[in-house]
């Protein structure tokens, strides 16, 4: 009998030893839910807002617009009598990568209606905007006949002859003044 005893006295222990692993969500004070609610809250906001934008904006001067200006005057010789029309239209300027090459053109500008009649009173002023830095071949064109600007010179119009352009060369985006274009012939046929 007093093994019997033993045996459930054994039983019994046992069966409180168990019963807090078998009843886990049991909310007895007693268990250790070491929910370890360790509320420190360090939760280290110094989440080092040094975010360094760098908002200098390195922006480059080569990402600048071009706000240079070139002008001058653009005339015509005695060697151009008579106009192949009345000699009054637009007069077409150009700054071109290469010498009377349109497919270069780095800027232009058009002077509407200039009046070159009088062979000696012709000098048109004329002032292209809106140039990049860099050497250009200053071109231009009187389209007399009004066939336009587009396509270049037409057969009578006074022109640059090829070979013939004006270097100019625009640094620090500072203007240039002064180019003087000058028509001793009328574009041949």
């Amino acid at each position: 009998m007093r093994s019997a005893m033993k045996w459930l006295w054994t039983l019994a222990v046992l069966s409180l030893a168990v019963m807090p692993l078998a009843c886990g969500g049991d909310d007895d004070a007693g268990t250790d839910a070491d929910t370890d609610s360790d509320t420190d809250s360090d939760t280290d906001s110094d989440t080092d807002s040094d975010t360094d934008s760098d908002t200098d904006s390195d922006t480059d001067s080569d990402t600048e617009p071009a706000e240079a200006n070139v002008s001058g005057t653009a005339n015509r010789d005695t060697s151009t009598c008579p106009p192949y029309q009345d000699g009054i239209g637009d007069l077409c300027v150009y700054l071109l990568e290469e010498c009377a090459d349109l497919s270069g053109e780095v800027a232009s500008a058009i002077v509407a209606d200039a009046n070159m009649s009088d062979p000696f009173n012709s000098a048109v002023e004329f002032t292209i905007t809106g140039v990049p830095d860099g050497t250009f071949q200053a071109y231009a064109f009187l389209d007399d006949d009004n066939s336009g600007c587009a396509g270049g010179p037409t057969e009578g119009d006074f022109w640059v002859a090829a070979g013939s352009c004006v270097e100019v060369t625009v640094t620090d985006q500072q203007d240039v003044t002064g180019v003087e274009l000058f028509f001793a012939s009328k574009c041949p046929a």
